[in-house]
């Protein structure tokens, strides 16, 4: 089984990731940056709610997109309207270690965000919402960025400055779009492999069964 890592081949790029055509930049200037909405109280779910609250509870475990589908909804009763989710929008934890998430709802689900949260809004064609999520999740370079930023130690904290303040190494559409293939072929080859682990496992669960069945009717 053939294995990479993607972060080292955006840092070192073969099959003409060319790095003179790369641009760099900070996120401030790639779009917009909000935080959510801070609430003091526990929060109840209502069947007849109008909003839908996303916290970091909510984000996906396995996965960096998601929607409104699972999220719970609340009756907003503060005099000031919130700001939706927009599709494409990106989400970064702004607690514990700084992870992406790209919203693939709209803002018609009428989704808004904890104070926990960061909200990213691309105002650029210059790069591409999944492309992103991922340099946020992967390079080595954004990782750093925000181990050093961070605050508090036992639980790091990222602050809306932190987000605005990262370096983005940006290449043409064309390369992140070859870069998010390659992450998804190893994201197929990593469940291919898991999946064959499982059915080995099953084999050999199976076989060791059976030889100890043998072993117990030769003794009787």
């Amino acid at each position: 089984m053939i294995t990479f890592n993607i972060s080292e081949i955006y840092a070192n790029p073969p099959f003409g990731l060319d790095k003179e055509l790369q641009m760099s930049t900070l996120l401030k200037y790639l779009g917009r940056a909000s935080t959510g909405v801070t609430i003091r109280e526990s929060v109840d779910s209502s069947v007849n709610g109008d909003t839908r609250l996303l916290q970091i509870k909510d984000l996906p475990k396995n996965e960096t997109e998601f929607n409104a589908k699972h999220l719970p909804t609340i009756s907003w009763e503060s005099g000031a309207t919130p700001q939706y989710l927009k599709r494409d929008s990106i989400i970064i934890t702004g607690r514990g270690e700084a992870k992406a998430y790209l919203f693939t709802g709209s803002e018609s689900d009428k989704v808004m965000i904890s104070s926990v949260l960061i909200n990213i809004e691309l105002e650029t064609e210059l790069i591409t919402p999944e492309f992103l999520v991922w340099y946020i999740n992967n390079t080595t370079s954004a990782q750093k960025h925000f181990a050093i930023n961070s605050r508090d130690m036992i639980l790091p904290m990222t602050s809306i400055a932190t987000v605005k303040s990262l370096p983005i190494t940006i290449p043409p559409l064309e390369q992140q779009q070859h870069i998010l293939e390659l992450e998804y072929f190893a994201k197929q080859e990593q469940l291919a492999f898991q999946r064959m682990s499982k059915l080995r496992r099953e084999f050999n669960k199976s076989a060791s069964e059976k030889i100890l069945q043998q072993s117990t009717n030769n003794d009787i």
